[in-house]
């Protein structure tokens, strides 16, 4: 039996992006020791160097318009990162604190926040909140009624 190759195409492409400013990413990391501020771990990839991530609460792109500064950023491990960037995490707009879990049940629902080096911007958690949190948990309740008709 003779095997193939397949051949594979390529293509050239230009991706603009936003430059994020990584002096305000570099010294939250620092305020929080690269500690995740839901669940407090931090990656350690070797002996000295540690991993984390940092979230802007309102995203920074076109479409969102966040801004790049401290007020919009938290350090969040890779999983906690992507639960906010999904949607399925927010923070209550009433205090800034308090995370929401799209699922009440879930032990992060109702969890505070690690908020001891800085403060949030007010505008950045209700935007997240109102157009990322809720935008997904009204598509996810017209998605469940459809199914269960």
């Amino acid at each position: 039996m003779m095997i193939r190759k397949k051949t594979l195409k390529s293509m050239e492409s230009i991706i603009e992006r936003l430059v994020r400013d990584s002096k305000k990413v570099t010294i939250l990391k620092k305020m929080y020791e690269n500690c995740c501020q839901i669940c407090g771990d931090s990656i350690t990839l070797l002996k000295e160097i540690r991993y984390s991530e940092v979230h802007h609460i309102q995203p920074f792109n076109r479409t969102h318009k966040g801004i790049d500064d401290i007020p919009n950023m938290l350090v969040l491990c890779p999983n906690h990162h992507q639960l906010f960037d999904l949607g399925i995490l927010a923070l209550n707009p009433e205090d800034h604190k308090t995370l929401l879990h799209l699922d009440p049940k879930n032990p992060l629902h109702n969890k505070e926040l690690n908020l001891s080096f800085h403060k949030l911007s007010s505008t950045c958690v209700r935007y997240h909140y109102e157009k990322v949190f809720l935008k997904l948990k009204k598509e996810l309740t017209t998605t469940t009624k459809k199914v269960s008709k």
